[in-house]
C-alpha cells in the first residue's frame, strides 16, 4: 500500500509550512494593549527580581518567583539598551523566548510524526497549538528534549558526542532557568540517560558536563550557589498551599479532569509499550522519560486550575501519546488506541466549547486523522479528512482575524518601536508613575508594594526592602521575617493598597494575608495619600519633619 506520510522531498516544505502557521497564531497573541506593559504583576516580574540584582546595596541573587527567567532577559536588555529604555526590550526578548520554545515543541512533535500516515496534518496541528502550549519558562526543557532526541538519531560519533557534550550543559542552565522546568528535565531526562547507562555509554558525557557546569556555576558565579538555589525552592514550595485551586466551579474541575484524563492515558499506554522486545534500544529509556514528564507537568498544570496552567500541563502527555503513536508496530490504530483517541477527542471539543478558546481544536483535528485509518469506508476517511483540514483552517483563520483586529486596535503600536525602544516612563500606566514618583521624592532607598507591581521597581530602579519582591510569595510563616526587614530599611514611604487585581489575589486583600504586618504598617506610616489605582502611606518622620 503506498505511503501517506509526506515524502523526505516535501518535508522541508511541511517545517516550513508550519512555522509560518506557527508564527501567525505567535503574533496573534504578542499583542501590547494601548503600547504599553499594562499587566502591573505579570509585566513586574520582568523587573522586580532585576532592580534588586543591580542594586549597590545587595550581594546575593534576590529571592526569585520562576528562577534566573525572572531577571536574565532584563539584565540582558538593561545592558543592551542602558537603565532608560531597557523595558521594551525586555518584553520583546520574552516575547521571542515564547515563539522558540514553541518552533522547538512543534519540531519534536513533527519528527515524531513524518513516518506516520498523513503526518502534514498532524504537524500543522502542533504548528497551530505549540504557541498556546509552551513559553519562555519552558524553552530550556524543550531545548533539553530536543537534544536528547537529537543525540539517538546521530550516526556521527564525533557529533553524538559534542551534542551529549551541550545536552548536558543545558540541563544543567536550566535548572537555573526556571525552577520547576529545570527540576522536570533534570529528573525526568536525567533518569532516562541512567537507564541508558545499563546497556550503553550514550549519554556519559552528557551526566559528566551537566555536573562539571553545576560545579562551574558554583565557583565563577557564587552568588548563584546552590545551596541559595534550594533555599529560594524551599520557600517556594512551603508557600504553594496558599494557592486557590478553584475545585468550587464546575470549569476547573473540567479542565483539571481534562489534564488527568490525558495523563492517564498516555501514562497508561507507554506502560503497556515499556517493556517491547522488539523495540529499539532506546525505547525504555523514552517511555521512562515520558511517564516523569508527563507527571512533572501534572502537577504544574494543577498547580491553579485555569486554562493557562491546564495548557502548560497539557502538552506533555499529548506529546508523550504522539511518541507512543510513532513507535507502535502496528500502522492502524488498535482498539486500546481507537477507545482512548475517541475519548480524548470529546474531551478536547468539549474543552474548547466550555473555555471559548480555539486552542484544543487542531488537537482534535490530529486525533480525528489518527482514527480515520481504523474507519472500513474509503467515504469516511475522505469525510473525516476534509473536517479535520477544515478544523486546522477554521483555527488559523481566527489567528488572522485576531492580527487584523488587533492591528486595527492599535496593539501591534510595539512594531513602531523596533526602529527606537521608547522611554520606560512611556510604557507603563500613569498610577505606576505616579506611584514610583512619590517613592523617589519620598527619599525612599527601597520597594515595599503590597500591590505587587514590579514595574514600579524598575520604573524607579529601587530594590525591594525584603527578600520578597513580590509580598505575595511569602505566606504567614514569613510575616515576621518582612516586619523586621521593614524595621530595618524604614522607607520614607511604602505602596500600602491598590483596586489594581493584584492587591487582591484569590479574593484575600494583602492586608487580610498578613494582618500584623498591616498593624504595623498602619502604626508606622500614618499619612495616606491615594491616586489612580493605588495608595501610598508615608512614614511618620516625614508628618514630623
Amino acid at each position: 500500500m503506498p505511503s501517506h506520510s509526506i515524502s523526505h522531498g516535501n518535508r522541508r516544505f511541511g517545517i516550513i509550512l508550519g512555522i509560518g502557521c506557527l508564527l501567525v497564531v505567535s503574533l496573534a497573541g504578542m499583542k501590547m494593549k494601548g503600547g504599553i506593559l499594562n499587566d502591573s504583576f505579570h509585566h513586574g516580574e520582568y523587573f522586580a527580581s532585576l532592580a534588586t540584582l543591580l542594586s549597590s546595596q545587595y550581594t546575593l541573587v534576590p529571592l526569585t518567583i520562576h528562577g534566573a527567567l525572572d531577571y536574565i532577559p532584563g539584565l540582558i536588555a538593561f545592558h543592551t539598551f542602558g537603565p532608560e529604555d531597557y523595558f521594551f526590550p525586555t518584553w520583546l526578548i520574552y516575547r521571542l523566548l515564547n515563539v522558540a520554545a514553541a518552533i522547538l515543541l512543534y519540531l519534536l512533535a513533527e519528527d515524531f510524526s513524518k513516518d506516520r500516515p498523513h503526518s502534514l496534518f498532524i504537524s500543522l496541528a502542533w504548528a497551530l497549538c505549540a504557541p498556546a502550549f509552551v513559553g519562555y519558562r519552558d524553552v530550556m526543557l524543550l531545548l533539553s528534549i530536543y537534544l536528547y532526541f537529537s543525540i539517538q538519531k546521530q550516526d556521527n560519533p564525533l557529533t553524538a558526542k559534542v551534542l551529549e557534550v551541550c545536552f548536558g550543559v543545558v540541563v544543567a542552565l536550566g535548572l537555573f532557568w526556571s525552577f520547576d522546568r529545570g527540576i522536570t528535565a533534570a529528573v525526568s531526562l536525567g533518569s532516562a540517560c541512567l537507564v541508558q547507562l545499563f546497556g550503553s555509554r550514550l549519554y556519559l558525557s552528557s551526566l559528566a558536563s551537566f555536573a562539571i557546569t553545576l560545579l562551574a556555576i558554583e565557583l565563577v558565579f557564587p552568588q548563584a550557589s546552590l545551596s541559595g538555589y534550594f533555599d529560594n525552592l524551599r520557600i517556594l514550595l512551603e508557600t504553594a498551599s496558599q494557592w486557590s485551586r478553584e475545585w468550587k466551579h464546575s470549569y476547573g474541575i473540567f479542565l483539571a479532569g481534562l489534564l488527568a484524563l490525558a495523563n492517564a492515558l498516555a501514562i497508561g499506554l507507554l506502560l503497556l509499550a515499556m517493556f517491547d522486545r522488539k523495540a529499539s534500544t532506546n525505547h525504555l529509556s523514552n517511555c521512562l522519560f515520558f511517564i516523569l514528564l508527563s507527571l512533572f507537568l501534572f502537577e504544574i498544570g494543577s498547580n491553579r486550575i485555569d486554562l493557562e496552567h491546564i495548557l502548560m500541563g497539557l502538552w506533555g502527555p499529548l506529546l508523550a501519546g504522539l511518541y507512543w503513536y510513532l513507535s507502535i508496530r502496528e500502522k492502524k490504530p488498535g482498539p486500546i488506541l481507537k477507545a482512548s483517541l475517541s475519548l480524548i477527542f470529546v474531551a478536547l471539543l468539549m474543552a474548547s466549547y466550555k473555555s471559548r478558546n480555539p486552542v484544543f481544536i487542531p488537537m482534535a483535528a490530529s486525533v480525528i486523522i489518527v482514527l480515520s485509518h481504523a474507519l472500513p469506508l474509503a467515504r469516511t476517511k475522505t469525510m473525516s479528512h476534509t473536517l479535520a483540514m477544515l478544523l486546522l483552517v477554521l483555527t488559523l483563520s481566527s489567528s488572522l482575524l485576531q492580527v487584523a483586529k488587533g492591528y486595527s486596535d492599535k496593539e501591534y503600536v510595539w512594531l513602531d518601536y523596533l526602529d527606537s525602544p521608547p522611554p520606560n516612563p512611556l510604557l507603563v500606566t500613569e498610577g505606576v508613575r505616579w506611584a514610583s514618583r512619590e517613592l523617589l521624592s519620598s527619599g525612599s532607598h527601597c520597594v515595599f508594594d503590597l500591590a505587587n507591581n514590579g514595574v514600579i521597581n524598575g520604573l524607579t530602579g529601587l530594590p525591594a526592602c525584603s527578600r520578597f519582591t513580590y509580598p505575595i510569595y511569602a505566606d504567614h510563616r514569613y510575616e515576621k521575617e518582612m516586619i523586621d526587614s521593614m524595621k530595618k530599611q524604614r522607607p520614607k514611604a511604602i505602596i500600602y493598597s491598590s483596586t489594581y487585581w493584584s492587591f487582591r489575589i484569590d479574593g484575600r486583600t494583602m492586608h487580610a494575608r498578613f494582618p500584623s504586618l498591616n498593624d504595623f504598617l498602619k502604626n508606622e506610616y500614618t499619612q495616606e495619600k491615594c491616586h489612580l489605582e493605588y495608595c501610598i502611606r508615608y512614614l511618620k518622620s516625614r508628618n514630623n519633619g
